[in-house]
Parts: structure tokens; sequence; C-alpha cells
């Protein structure tokens, strides 16, 4: 009977370790809840946060080993390539052993750390399924603002998952293949087989499509900007990030058509010159443009600029704190002013135990 491997229990013993480290903290949360009296919302809480975790782990691990498994039979290149590789590695015999034991526990413990680092944004999720509206919308995008509380968050999270998940597929997908000599460094140059290199552009067209969803998500965040004289969108922002971020949207899916369309053509030359020029782009259109605006537009004359920008800080600040409804009122200045006169629309109402019920803003000359 073989012996487990010694690997195999330091691994067991780490996870049981780490599951004790959240029973403890779990149990002690779960007494409290229940002295106060909201079982319920921790049972909710905690479903949430189950969820967000099987279904991180489960996706994260279906995508890598669907990635994984297909870099690891992919036909590999002529054994000449292998003869002229420059990295001086362990042959195919070697390293394929290796991969099929490795990767499935490797892969596990990816997808398990995953799902952890998920259930830490329960509360993004959830005000999100729950988000409200809040009956006023932006100057810049008409949206309502309950869209930048709630529901930009959420996608800014999605985004960042897929992201993430996609970037490391392709670095560990690399990896497989120069381990499996389905990609090497040869006196002439690199040589990758043709399985691989239609894999990695398939994935590269993947992460081009999620960066123009990150630019077009980048244009909702203008109104956060710092730049300006005050908080939020201003000049420069409108005229020229605004612009660029849409064009660098549209740039990005077209670079990722480009690596569609260089699985059925030769070379790398589409998508080289795609990823250039969206560089320059970027470069250009977020980087010098703006600051250029800046100094030769805004600068010389930024209050007239600014003007509409201000207006719009100075409106929607009012509106955060109230300060819209207040209204202004003209009392005689002499000593018989007294707090009846102060009091809009009359009497002040009371209950039957005497207790004023008119609502503050009426009483203090608010609308």
């Amino acid at each position: 009977m073989n012996r487990p491997q010694p690997i195999l229990i330091l691994l067991l013993a780490l996870l049981a370790l780490s599951l004790l480290a959240q029973i403890v903290p779990l149990y002690t949360d779960w007494l409290w809840f229940g002295e106060v009296g909201y079982v319920d919302v921790f049972v909710k809480t905690l479903s949430l946060r189950g969820a967000l975790f099987a279904a991180m782990a489960i996706g994260v691990l279906i995508f890598l080993y669907a990635n994984l498994t297909f870099a690891a039979r992919t036909a590999p290149p002529d054994v000449i390539w292998e003869l002229e590789d420059q990295l001086g590695l362990p042959g195919r015999v070697v390293i394929e052993p290796l991969i099929r034991r490795f990767m499935p526990i490797v892969l596990a413990l990816i997808s398990l750390a995953a799902g952890m680092r998920a259930t830490v944004h329960w509360e993004i999720v959830l005000g999100y399924f729950n988000a409200t509206p809040f009956g006023s919308a932006d100057p810049l995008f008409g949206q309502d603002l309950a869209f930048f509380v709630f529901v930009l968050p959420f996608w800014r999270l999605i985004h960042g998952w897929a992201s993430t998940l996609v970037v490391a597929t392709i670095v560990l997908t690399l990896a497989v293949y120069v381990l499996q000599r389905s990609l090497v460094l040869t006196t002439r140059g690199p040589r990758l087989a043709a399985g691989a290199r239609t894999h990695l552009l398939v994935l590269g067209a993947l992460a081009l499509g999620l960066k123009a969803i990150g630019f077009w998500l980048d244009r909702f965040d203008l109104v956060f900007s710092p730049r300006g004289i005050v908080f939020g969108a201003a000049y420069s922002d409108i005229y020229a990030s605004l612009p660029v971020l849409g064009a660098l949207a549209v740039f990005a899916a077209l670079c990722g058509v480009a690596c569609l369309a260089q699985i059925a053509r030769p070379g790398l030359r589409l998508v080289a010159g795609g990823l250039i020029a969206l560089t320059l782009v970027w470069v250009l259109g977020l980087g010098i443009y703006p600051a250029l605006l800046q100094r030769f537009r805004v600068t010389p004359n930024e209050l007239a600029a600014e003007r509409p920008f201000i207006g719009h800080n100075i409106r929607m600040t009012r509106q955060a704190y109230g300060l819209d409804r207040i209204v202004e009122r003209e009392f005689p200045a002499d000593e018989a002013l007294d707090a009846r006169a102060l009091e809009v629309g009359g009497a002040i109402e009371t209950d039957e135990d005497g207790v004023d019920v008119e609502p503050r803003e009426r009483r203090y000359g608010c609308a």
C-alpha cells in the first residue's frame, strides 16, 4: 500500500487550519447575532457569501481546467524545435507526467483562493440586487445616482474578476506551452505550434474585449474625477477624456477582432499593428491631449470654461445636504419677533400628547 505523499499531507493540513480559522469567528458571529435577535440577517449574509464562493470557485476551476487541459493536450511542435530550445528545460517525457500530476492540485488551490476572495465583496453584490433609485440624475450621463452607488461598482467588480481570470489564464497557458515545447526559443527566433497559436489568439481577443468594456466603464468614473477646479467632471474630462475613452473602447474591440482575423493569416502583423496603435491612442488621448487642452484652452480663462461644471458641483452638493430646500424669508427687524413669527404655514401641529409633529424643515424655513 502506497504511503501518502508528504506534499499532499501538507496541503490537507493547511486546508484544515484555514477552515478552523474561519469556523471560530463564524461561530462567534452566530452567537452575537442570535443574542441581538438578527439571526436572519446573519443567515442571509452567510448564504450570499457561500453562493459567491461556490460560483467563483467553480467558474474559475472550469475556465482554467478547460484552457490548461487543452494546452497540455495540444500537439507538440517538430522535434527539431525542441533540440534547438535555448531555455534548456527538461524534455517532454519528464515534463508531461509532472503537469498531469500537479495541475489538478494547482487549479484547486487557485479556485479556492478565488472563491475566498470573492466572499469579501458580498456587500457590493447585495447592494446591486437591492438597489433603490435616488430619484435624481447626474448632469453628465443622465443616469440615476443609484447607478453610481449600486450598479457601477457591481459592473466594475465583475469586470475585474473576468479580466484577472483571463490574464491569469494567458500566463498559465503560456507556461504550459513553454513546458510542453509548443512554444520554444530557437536560433531562428521563437517558434509556436499552430494549435497553441490559435488558442493564444482567442484568449488575446477575449482579453481585448474585456479591455474595451473597461474603457467604456471608465467613462462613468469621470463623475468622480479629482483633476478639475472642483471635484467631479471638468472641462478637460468632458471634451478630452470622455470622447477618447469611447474611441479607445471601439479601438480595443477592433483589436480583439484583429486577433481572431489573425488566426487565418500567418504571422502577427495585424495584432502587433493594432496593439501599437491602441497604445499610441491611449498615451496621446488620455495623457497628452487632456493636458494640452487644460493648458491652452482652460487655464487662460478657467472661470469661463469651468463655470458650468462648478455650477453642477454646487447644485449637487446642495442637493446632497438638503440645502436646495432652504427658503429665504424676510422678517421685520424689531423686538416683537418671536418663535411664532418664524413658523411657516401657521400654527405648529401637535399630536394628542402635545408633541410637535410638523416637519422640522417647515418649522425652520425649509421647503
